[in-house]
């Protein structure tokens, strides 16, 4: 058992505490009512989370049966899975434990209370989009990785991903082009790599997981220089990605999933991707954002 499955019980206390079953609650009312006020939501979002959140009565975070997975859901009532926002906690207040030690950031009550909140919302948001993608049971996504392998779960879920951070910032933001906007969406981004992979990490044996992981920080990079310079070379700045990786690791093609999905860029013998995958592999998520970066700008990405 790791240290952080010996943290469940404070990070369950955690759970009661800050009451974040209604932070999560919260969270999707406000998005509900952004999709019937505002336009520009409306069309972003509308489709996705709509159907989606319309119908929910209640939601709260409590020990599920293992067949359901990460959620459940009867009768408009959430359930998401205990253990594993427990573990979600733990990885969080972990990671704020070490900044504070290495003394990186001045953290309060209020800045851990708001990022657990956060991290909590865009999980539960990332497991509501699988509800109108059509993958919302647990036994449809083993049966269709049985029939169409991983990959294709593994596009479901970085859309997912991107959905739930972009849903999550616009709740935080007067619009989607404002700088606090952004903000929240970069937080978001962080929150999927540094943490969700976390709780199921990437490893060479998954590399449906691993190309996720490397989407994720290609869209993290590419949205800090669009924030710098104004700008992208290619590609939308909110866009999904997806990635796929030859098997000796040396070769990359990085795709752009909507409106429809269309080929960004190909490249063969990146210098850093080696050392990039073993990262995400090795599950040294901060030295591979590091060199997401430099892979973005070497590739003609940015």
């Amino acid at each position: 058992m790791s240290e952080y499955d010996n943290q469940a019980g404070v990070a369950e206390r955690v759970i009661r505490d800050l009451a974040l079953s209604q932070a999560v609650a919260e969270t999707c009312s406000i998005l509900l009512d952004l999709i019937s006020t505002d336009d520009a939501i409306k069309a972003e979002l509308g489709r996705k989370f709509e159907p989606a959140l319309s119908d929910l009565v209640r939601i709260e975070i409590a020990p599920i049966d293992e067949e359901f997975g990460a959620f459940s859901i009867a009768e408009g009532e959430v359930r998401l899975n205990e253990v594993e926002v427990a573990r979600l906690i733990a990885y969080v207040l972990d990671d704020m434990k070490s900044q504070l030690g290495d003394n990186l950031i001045c953290i309060t009550k209020d800045d851990v209370r708001e990022t657990l909140e956060e991290a909590v919302s865009l999980f539960a948001l990332h497991e509501l989009r699988h509800r109108t993608q059509g993958v919302q049971e647990f036994s449809t996504v083993q049966l269709l990785k049985a029939i169409d392998g991983r990959a294709r779960i593994a596009t479901f879920d970085i859309q997912a991903d991107r959905d739930a951070a972009v849903a999550l910032a616009a709740t935080k933001a007067k619009s989607t082009s404002s700088a606090e906007f952004h903000d929240a969406y970069q937080r978001a981004l962080f929150y999927s790599i540094q943490y969700f992979f976390r709780i199921y990490p990437a490893n060479a044996k998954r590399p449906d997981k691993v190309c996720r992981v490397a989407a994720l920080m290609f869209m993290l990079a590419r949205l800090e220089i669009y924030r710098k310079l104004g700008h992208l070379q290619i590609g939308g700045s909110k866009t999904a990605l997806s990635v796929s990786i030859s098997g000796d690791k040396r070769s990359l093609a990085v795709f752009e999933n909507e409106p429809e999905q269309r080929l960004l860029c190909a490249s063969n013998d990146v210098n850093d991707l080696p050392l990039f995958v073993a990262n995400i592999e090795e599950g040294n998520l901060d030295e591979a954002l590091g060199q997401a970066f430099l892979i973005v700008t070497s590739i003609g990405l940015n």
